[in-house]
């Protein structure tokens, strides 16, 4: 699901799935058997981000139903193993919810790439994102622009 470039259109610089040019940034997904294509035009680039995010709420769960779990186990070998099984299924889910994300945003549009949690790739997706703020910026301010996000 490659995108055409319009007349006049250069990339100026690519990383992973995702492609800056001289008029926006492009994104190409593909799970299975789904591909997806977003762009979000220079002029419109709003914010960037790396975030972490995970959900708190479900680790708290989990820790309830563990308690709740030794509490009944006096009463029910039954409900010791529901609760703690319920407290594993949580923790899990809790794993599964963490993530770090390199994120763009312009408007209602955001593109969002899950990245693994290892530091060189944080560092090579905060040096991208660096560049999209640079030709984003240089876009908006009506400048020229060059490879690899200098301006003219």
């Amino acid at each position: 699901m490659q995108r055409r470039l319009f007349s006049g259109e250069q990339e100026v610089t690519s990383w992973k799935t995702l492609t800056v040019t001289t008029h926006r940034v492009i994104f190409l997904a593909a799970a299975g058997s789904e591909q997806s294509s977003t762009s979000l035009m220079l002029m419109k680039v709003e914010w960037t981000r790396i975030a972490r995010t995970h959900q708190p709420l479900l680790l708290l769960l989990a820790l309830l139903f563990l308690v709740f779990g030794l509490l009944f186990s006096q009463f029910s070998i039954n409900a010791l193993i529901v609760l703690f099984g319920s407290a594993v299924v949580t923790l899990l889910a809790y794993l599964a919810s963490r993530k770090v994300a390199l994120q763009i945003g312009a408007g209602a549009g955001r593109i969002e790439v899950v990245l693994d949690g290892s530091q060189a790739l944080r560092n090579s997706a905060r040096d991208f994102l660096d560049i999209v703020d640079s030709v984003a910026a240089a876009a908006q301010r009506g400048h020229a622009i060059v490879h690899h996000g200098a301006r003219a």
